[in-house]
């Protein structure tokens, strides 16, 4: 026996909204605010970054990381994983960073159990730019995940405001 199956209007919108909303669902939340995730499958870390800023990706023939440029070729991120074979403590690494650039001046230190950041300026007069370092360390101690941000001054009202996000979503690699 056939039934006859009667669509109203307002069912028709229903089922329409609540398709878009499961397709939005389905959608990675970063993609859906301008943010994607980078994941090294060598170190096993992962970082946030805004795709809307950087977008050339150049990766790394070893598998340490990838390096983004931004779309007006002003910036660049490099994300990135290494082994700490030395096992040198956090803080050993972090003066190591401050003192291997003489074209660097450090501004800002910080360091934590397990990550340390570095900051300040590169380059010196008009063209110079802000540096923003941060590396994180697993249990281990044995391995390090890291990102560098290189951008001009002038731009700094519109990267400072990312910082804060790519370095908070920075995980530590494995053990």
């Amino acid at each position: 026996m056939l039934r006859t199956v009667t669509i109203t209007a307002a069912t028709l919108f229903s089922l329409v909204w609540f398709g878009l909303l499961a397709l939005s669902l389905s959608v990675p939340a970063g993609a859906q605010d301008g943010w994607g995730q980078y994941c090294n499958p060598r170190y096993q870390f992962c970082i946030d970054y805004p795709t809307g800023v950087f977008e050339d990706r150049i990766e790394a023939d070893n598998g340490d990381g990838i390096t983004l440029v931004s779309t007006d070729d002003d910036a660049e991120l490099r994300i990135y994983g290494v082994m700490n074979g030395d096992e040198l403590s956090l803080e050993a690494v972090q003066e190591i960073l401050a003192e291997e650039r003489d074209d660097r001046e450090v501004t800002y230190k910080a360091a934590k159990e397990n990550w340390v950041v570095l900051s300040g300026y590169q380059g010196k007069g008009e063209g110079r730019s802000i540096f923003y370092q941060r590396l994180e360390t697993n249990d281990a101690g044995d391995r390090l995940s890291g990102m560098e941000l290189v951008y001009p001054e002038s731009a700094r009202p519109t990267y400072d405001g990312l910082i804060k996000r790519m370095s908070l979503s920075l995980t530590p690699p494995a053990n």
